[in-house]
């Protein structure tokens, strides 16, 4: 996945509606090149994902809300 890749499935499963400035693909296209070499070189990292990325990023998004409501409610709390 690009960086760009990541932006808008994360604005997706936010429900995000800001726009997505793209930069610079110069030095993103350097390091996936590398890693796409390194990662293709079958047992270099020693390690798999225990979790698809997908419902890895749709864990992390549901932990941040809930994060979240939780400071709402005691700041609701403090003020009172």
């Amino acid at each position: 996945y690009s960086i760009e890749e990541f932006a808008r499935i994360i604005k997706k499963l936010i429900g995000g509606t800001s726009e997505i400035v793209s930069m610079s693909n110069k030095v993103e296209d350097d390091h996936r090149k590398k890693a796409r070499h390194k990662v293709g070189q079958r047992g270099y990292l020693d390690w798999e994902p225990k979790v698809a990325l997908l419902d890895g990023l749709k864990l992390t998004v549901e932990y941040f809300r809930q994060e979240l409501e939780r400071d709402r409610k005691g700041a609701k709390l403090t003020r009172a």
